[in-house]
């Protein structure tokens, strides 16, 4: 019923967004030749940082008035088109107790992934590329399980396939331009000489 899709747009609204952005760090910290647990280090802080702005953003989508109550606060004769920004991506806000404990453990999870999975990886010879391949399949696959998720809970149709080729898509190229960027970062530092 409808609580269940509840918690599945929790569980999106919490993990999507953090899946692509633990793996752009440690993309980004591998690419630079971070060590190991430098990288970890950096993702720990990363998800640290990124709950108190979870934390914010929930709070500030609970005390969002959905546009029609404002409009009717505004003027009695303004048509308002009655869009809630947090029943279209939570629910319906008596749950919100749930919204926000979903979302949490699903940021802390899914953010979770990519660490682990760099971690763990290749632990013998510590080889800094299969790592980062062993870390953006895991998170890719994440991202796949949670962009079909974003489409289940949309109106019909559902559009798996721009969901699910939208944010598939988008962890390649953050993944790929992160790295990139990493490599290229730590050349540079190194052609200067600053460090």
């Amino acid at each position: 019923g409808s609580s269940r899709i509840e918690v599945i747009k929790s569980i999106v609204y919490g993990g999507l967004t953090e899946s692509v952005t633990s793996l752009s760090i440690i993309s980004s910290a591998a690419g630079g030749g971070a060590s190991t647990l430098n990288v970890l280090a950096l993702g720990a802080a990363n998800l640290i940082g990124g709950l108190i702005i979870l934390f914010h953003s929930l709070w500030e989508l609970k005390n969002d008035l959905p546009e029609e109550e404002l409009v009717i606060q505004i003027s009695d004769q303004t048509a308002a088109n009655g869009k809630d920004r947090y029943k279209e991506l939570l629910g319906q806000r008596k749950n919100f107790a749930i919204h926000f404990t979903v979302s949490l453990l699903s940021f802390i999870v899914f953010g979770l992934v990519p660490l682990v999975a760099y971690g763990f990886s290749f632990r013998e010879s510590d080889d800094r590329e299969l790592k980062v391949v062993v870390t953006g399949s895991v998170s890719l696959v994440c991202i796949l399980l949670l962009s079909i998720a974003h489409a289940y809970v949309m109106p019909p149709p559902k559009p798996y396939l721009n969901s699910i080729s939208t944010f598939v898509v988008l962890g390649f190229a953050v993944s790929g331009i992160s790295y990139g960027a990493g490599v290229l970062f730590q050349r540079l530092i190194d052609g200067l000489g600053l460090f």
